[in-house]
């Protein structure tokens, strides 16, 4: 592993860590951690738990991310299961060199990898434990595997697992099967460079029924087709519509700086490509940055989870604009000169993502006090609690109390029920 890439990664570890410990549980965090000691509780003891309807509501299935997210939380509270969501996002980092290295060469592999760096989307996701980290991770890893099955001699076995790692995305959090096409037409393209128009439109109608298939048969064997239709297909967004003003300003403070730097580099890379085959790739990898704002902006209207459904299409652009920075003859500077520059280049950019991430990560209430104020009730009391809280708050940072002995409700459900009792 280049010494430039130890060091990216050595960075982006320590600004995601930064932000792991900036603020308590936002509310989907606390939530996804407990439904995950909640499913490791039913499978592998006989306590009773709350009855619960994850498969129903959640928008991933909950036997693949919170259960690992528990696991995490159970080593190394909360910190720890953001530190799991760390090494996907440090994962994405490493398929993105690989894939990048594979197309361009090492010096577009590290440009590549400079500008995510740069990305609100992979930092913040680094400190933040929810099922995105997961997905994301298993998209890039589907497009890594598209495109090295390209050249490769185990052609068949890589299609297989850009199949298998794009299921598991969507399955992990089901939005991200907005990615599906993005996948498919990038493995089209490369390998069509490499092997011709008949073995391309195999590959792609392969890794299509493949996925199909997964894609039918996991949900139903996990029964959660009730949940993709509650939250993905069927799902009433009207309440979070937005002007488009609206949200490209929100898509401009997550990640303008750093998009518009690397849509320009990728436009270079398309102008720079030797052949139509290559050319499509490249574009193709520049267009799969606008799925999700376009979108967003014409059809769901709102700019809602905008910044982490963007991460798969900025990853494919800082990739295509990774081969554009290496195509510009650069001026032969020493090595300590060539690292100063680099470092001055990317100061502005890695800061304006790192603090847009900073202030995503604030934006909730930090509730240390009320934490430390209700933990001791769960040692001293049994039955029904009502707070103000959300439960799911409570009932992450009082388990496992809060799976035996306590039951959490807002206070609301409390003055209705004695209206009702009233009535």
């Amino acid at each position: 592993m280049p010494r430039t890439l130890v060091v990216i990664l050595g960075i982006q570890a320590c600004l995601s860590l930064l932000l792991a410990i900036s603020n308590t549980a936002f509310g989907d965090e606390a939530l996804y951690m407990w439904a995950g000691h909640v499913e490791l509780t039913n499978w592998f003891s006989h306590v009773a738990t709350p009855a619960t309807t994850y498969n129903d509501y959640f928008s991933g299935a909950p036997q693949f991310y919170p259960p690992l997210a528990a696991m995490a939380d159970s080593v190394g509270g909360l910190t720890g299961a953001r530190i799991l969501s760390l090494f996907f996002m440090l994962g994405t980092t490493i398929l993105l060199y690989s894939t990048a290295n594979r197309l361009s060469g090492q010096k577009a592999a590290l440009f590549s990898c400079a500008l995510w760096l740069a990305c609100e989307p992979n930092l913040r996701m680094g400190g933040y434990a929810t099922y995105d980290p997961m997905a994301i991770f298993f998209i890039c890893l589907a497009l890594w595997a598209a495109v090295k099955a390209a050249d490769s001699k185990y052609h068949a076995e890589l299609i297989g697992l850009a199949a298998l790692a794009a299921a598991i995305g969507c399955v992990t959090a089901y939005s991200y099967a907005i990615y599906l096409p993005v996948v498919v037409v990038i493995g089209y393209f490369a390998c069509g460079r490499v092997r011709g128009l008949k073995r391309s439109v195999i590959s792609a109608a392969g890794m299509i029924v493949l996925t199909g298939a997964l894609l039918a048969l996991i949900p139903t064997l996990l029964h959660v087709w009730h949940g993709i239709s509650f939250t993905t297909i069927h799902r009433d967004i009207s309440r979070d519509h937005e002007t488009r003003a609206a949200i490209l300003q929100a898509a401009w403070s997550y990640a303008g700086l750093v998009t518009v730097i690397s849509a320009a580099a990728a436009v270079l890379a398309v102008a720079a490509a030797r052949g139509l085959p290559d050319r499509l790739l490249r574009g193709a990898l520049l267009a799969a940055g606008f799925v999700v704002p376009v979108y967003q902006i014409l059809i769901a209207k709102t700019g809602w989870a905008l910044d982490k459904h963007l991460a798969c299409g900025m990853w494919c652009v800082v990739l295509a604009a990774g081969m554009g920075l290496a195509s510009i003859s650069w001026p032969k500077v020493k090595g300590p000169a060539l690292v100063a520059a680099a470092s001055v280049a990317l100061a502005v950019p890695v800061f304006d993502g790192w603090f847009s991430a900073y202030g995503i990560q604030r934006s909730w209430p930090d509730m240390s006090n009320l934490v430390a104020a209700v933990r001791p009730l769960t040692a001293a009391e049994h039955g029904t609690l009502y707070v103000g809280a959300t439960p799911s708050y409570l009932d992450y940072y009082t388990w496992p109390a809060s799976l035996r002995r306590v039951l959490w409700k807002r206070s609301e459900e409390h003055t209705s029920e004695l209206q009702s009792h009233h009535d």
